[in-house]
C-alpha cells in the first residue's frame, strides 16, 4: 500500500473513490417510467458525484500541500540585529556588522535547508571582523566570529530547534580579531512566537 508524505493511503482513496463511482452509476441506471423524471435524476446523481468528487480531490490536494510546508510556514520569526555606525566604515549607510536569526532558509552552504540559525555578516571595510553572542531562555550558547572581512557572511547554528516563547538573545559588535576587544555593540533578546 503506497502514501504520500502526509500517511494517506492512496489505495484507499482510490478504492473509495472507485466505490462512490460504482454506486451512483448503478443507481443512475436504475429504470425510471417518465423521461423527465430520469433526466432529473440522472442530472441530480451526477451533480452529486461530482461534489464528492471535489471533496475527495480537496482532501488529497489539502494533504499534499500540508505535508510540503516548510517549518516554517506558520510564522516567519527572522529578525536581525546590527553594530552601530562607526565613521571609518567603507559604506557609511550600514552598520559595520549584522547578525541575523534565520527562522527557516539555506543554511549552511552544501547542508541543505535548516530551522533557527545565525548569520553574522560583516558590511564595513574597515579592517574589523564581526563577533555574534547568541543565548537560549538565558543560557549561553557561545560566540562566532567572522573575519572574512567587507561583506562577507558567516553560517551559525547554535541552538538546535528553538520552540514558541523560547527567548533568543544575540549581541553583535565589532572585534579586531577573535579574542579583541568588542566595540560598536548591540545586543537585544526576542521570543519565539512559534518556533
Amino acid at each position: 500500500m503506497s502514501s504520500d508524505r502526509s500517511g494517506i493511503s492512496l489505495r484507499w482513496i482510490v478504492i473509495w473513490s472507485r466505490d462512490l463511482s460504482v454506486s451512483d452509476m448503478e443507481e443512475v441506471r436504475q429504470p425510471s417510467r417518465k423521461v423527465a423524471e430520469d433526466e432529473v435524476y440522472v442530472k441530480i446523481r451526477a451533480s452529486r458525484l461530482l461534489a464528492k468528487s471535489t471533496v475527495v480531490a480537496a482532501v488529497v490536494l489539502g494533504g499534499l500541500l500540508a505535508a510540503a510546508a516548510p517549518a516554517s510556514a506558520a510564522v516567519d520569526d527572522t529578525w536581525w540585529i546590527h553594530t552601530t555606525w562607526p565613521s571609518g566604515c567603507s559604506n557609511s549607510n550600514l552598520a559595520a556588522g549584522t547578525v541575523r536569526f534565520v527562522d527557516y532558509g539555506p543554511g549552511a552552504p552544501g547542508g541543505g535547508n535548516n530551522d533557527d540559525y545565525l548569520e553574522i555578516k560583516d558590511n564595513c571595510g574597515d579592517s574589523a571582523g564581526v563577533k555574534a553572542w547568541a543565548w537560549l531562555d538565558g543560557e549561553y550558547l557561545g560566540g562566532k566570529y567572522n573575519g572574512n572581512g567587507a561583506n562577507s557572511k558567516v553560517t551559525w547554528d547554535p541552538f538546535g530547534n528553538v520552540k514558541a516563547g523560547q527567548r533568543v538573545g544575540l549581541k553583535v559588535c565589532s572585534v579586531k580579531g577573535n579574542a579583541g576587544t568588542p566595540y560598536n555593540c548591540h545586543s537585544l533578546t526576542v521570543a519565539s512566537k512559534d518556533g
